[in-house]
């Protein structure tokens, strides 16, 4: 019986795309243009570095939204640029409706809301922003 070799892939420092690629290809080394996703971003890979994808795990294509970040310049996932603390929250408060009253402000990378040992909200939270400019704007008109 004979078995597949495990599969080889490489991931794209700047858009974090995954490609699985033939080992044979990387002997000794080659240039890399991550092209799919529109990033165009280029590297040297070695064949030692090739990293294997695990057992019962698959790549899958980026969802549109991702692709849609990439082709406007920006990464693949929101990455958080401007912190801010959020007080004086009704305990009933949960991240989703924080979430919602930011994004009508700018892209929000991450929401937290802070609880204690026993999974109780504690009346604090953090919304990380995307852009500086919108988490500033945020601070102003919901202060």
């Amino acid at each position: 019986m004979q078995t597949k070799a495990p599969s080889k892939f490489v991931t794209c420092a700047r858009c974090k795309a995954t490609f699985e690629v033939d080992e044979a290809d990387f002997a000794t080394g080659r240039q890399v243009r991550c092209g799919g996703t529109g990033c165009d971003h280029e590297w040297f890979q070695t064949a030692d570095r090739l990293q294997t994808l695990p057992n019962g795990m698959e790549l899958v294509e980026y969802p549109q939204e991702m692709k849609d970040r990439i082709a406007a310049g920006k990464s693949a996932e929101p990455v958080g640029r401007f912190n801010i603390f959020v007080g004086n929250l009704a305990y009933s408060v949960a991240e989703d409706d924080l979430r919602e009253v930011f994004e009508g402000i700018g892209s929000v990378a991450k929401v937290i809301i802070m609880t204690d040992d026993d999974g109780r909200p504690r009346g604090f939270g953090f919304v990380n922003m995307e852009e500086e400019a919108a988490g500033a704007r945020a601070v102003k008109e919901l202060d």
